[in-house]
């Protein structure tokens, strides 16, 4: 099925608020968990969101670019930054935001913070610093918010 330039909108734009949606359930979780897989949770909403946030902005810019684009990147949250870093203009992260990102990156594309493994005795979801790519997610909600609302409203 083909779908309009209304249609390849309105489906970025809800893979964008899904992508919010990942992220607010991550907060909650993060706040209120009481056990180390919870933690591990938190986490993998954390990344999930974010993954749909930058998918769904990069869709919204040029759909049918980006949805290629996804498929090949898949769940590589560095490397889709990377991507969205080049197509808004957005300032490099910092070396520290960065290691920050690929590390959860890492983690997230290879499913250690969805099931449980030998790395649950190594490593403690509380050890795994992501505060810097957090200060950073808010900025760009604020941004494809307001985004998507005009694209939207232009495009009906």
């Amino acid at each position: 099925m083909t779908l309009s330039n209304y249609g390849k909108l309105y489906t970025a734009n809800t893979e964008f608020e899904k992508g919010v949606a990942f992220l607010a359930s991550a907060a909650f979780l993060k706040k209120n968990a009481i056990s180390e897989p919870q933690q591990y949770v938190a986490l993998h909403l954390f990344a999930q969101g974010i993954e749909l946030i930058l998918k769904g902005a990069l869709y919204g810019k040029n759909y049918d670019l980006h949805k290629k684009n996804g498929r090949r990147i898949g769940h590589r949250l560095d490397k889709l930054y990377n991507l969205a870093e080049q197509e808004f203009g957005f300032r490099p992260l910092s070396p520290q935001a960065s290691e920050q990102l690929t590390m959860l990156s890492n983690l997230y594309y290879n499913h250690v913070l969805r099931y449980a493994g030998i790395q649950d005795i190594f490593i403690s979801p509380a050890s795994i610093d992501v505060s810097l790519v957090e200060q950073k997610v808010q900025p760009a909600l604020r941004l494809g918010r307001r985004e998507f609302r005009k694209a939207l409203a232009a495009d009906k």
